[in-house]
């Protein structure tokens, strides 16, 4: 706002109106439109008038996963999202046992995964919604060799459906703990080929904000699979992938925060309007449940963001 102002006032302007407002964001937007490729995100297949978990989608941009809403089930790619939405397709257990079978992954959410219930979702992945609820506020996430993490704090209580399974059928990639019980937050298991995992949401859709940042972390990096970068750190920060190795992120936090990019390839980032250069460091890649294990390494960039800010990125 500084720097609307002070431009304003260059003009003659003591006060801009939100036509100013418009014209200064478009500014700083022309500035890295043109060097932007093609939207490269996570499919979320939803049929044309379905309806199921409105506006869930935006939520998870706001938690930094990035989803491309399509009306046609993906046939190219590996990872396919499916929300409640998805259910109203009357051909979708057909459709998901193809793309399974030829290797590919799915993540459904847990209202998905309730509406099928009973429609032959079992036949791919055996679960089983109780109709009971679980208030949480504590999240452990799990490597993909078994090993847990610390037990983590969410920023407020959360309400999530309470989902049952048979164990060693499947594993919890991210679990949650209610008076010394737990349930899934984020699960997996293998059909065919490919892997299927089912993300639990709560009922308040804008508490997937009040998760951890390494639960976040992970989701991101699961569904991610396909985009070779995705991002670490917390919620309410905005991630635009693009197929040219560039994307933009965005900041709706009110102070500057960090996150973190891991690039699968590239060794830095090129800040596309100031041209600053990013360096990151290399650490070994840790595969999720259902990844190939590969001994190599991937790179980790620093960002800051300021308040209520984009910055956009070239991969270098």
């Amino acid at each position: 706002m500084d720097d609307l102002r002070a431009e304003s006032a260059k003009r003659g302007v003591s006060e801009p109106t939100w036509g100013h407002v418009a014209e200064y964001a478009y500014q700083k937007i022309d500035a890295v439109l043109g060097a932007l490729g093609q939207p490269k995100s996570i499919p979320a297949y939803k049929p044309f008038n379905a309806e199921g978990e409105e506006f869930l989608h935006n939520y998870m941009g706001m938690a930094g996963v990035p989803v491309e809403i399509v009306p046609q089930f993906p046939t190219d790619g590996n990872m396919v999202l499916l929300t409640e939405a998805a259910a109203a397709d009357p051909d979708i257990i057909a459709k998901m046992k193809e793309h399974l079978k030829k290797g590919g992954d799915i993540v459904v959410t847990s209202g998905f995964y309730a509406a099928m219930q009973d429609k032959g979702i079992k036949g791919i992945f055996e679960m089983q919604t109780t109709g009971r609820k679980a208030t949480i506020e504590t999240v452990v996430t799990a490597g993909p060799f078994g090993n847990r993490g610390p037990s983590l704090k969410t920023d407020t209580p959360i309400t999530i459906p309470i989902f049952t399974y048979f164990t060693n059928d499947s594993w919890e990639m991210i679990s949650t703990l209610e008076y010394g019980n737990g349930w899934p937050l984020l699960h997996h298991s293998v059909y065919s080929e490919g892997n299927i995992y089912v993300w639990v949401i709560p009922d308040n859709h804008s508490h997937l904000y009040a998760l951890p940042d390494k639960a976040l972390d992970l989701i991101r990096k699961t569904a991610s699979r396909d985009l070779g970068v995705y991002m670490e750190g917390p919620s309410q920060v905005a991630f635009f992938n693009y197929d040219n190795g560039t994307f933009a992120v965005h900041s709706f936090h009110d102070t500057p925060v960090e996150v973190s990019f891991v690039l699968e390839k590239g060794n830095a980032l090129s800040d596309i309007a100031s041209k600053e250069t990013l360096n990151g460091e290399k650490r070994n890649f840790t595969p999720v449940n259902g990844h190939p294990r590969e001994n190599r390494q991937e790179t980790v960039v620093k960002v800051t963001i300021p308040p209520h800010s984009f910055r956009a990125f070239q991969i270098q």
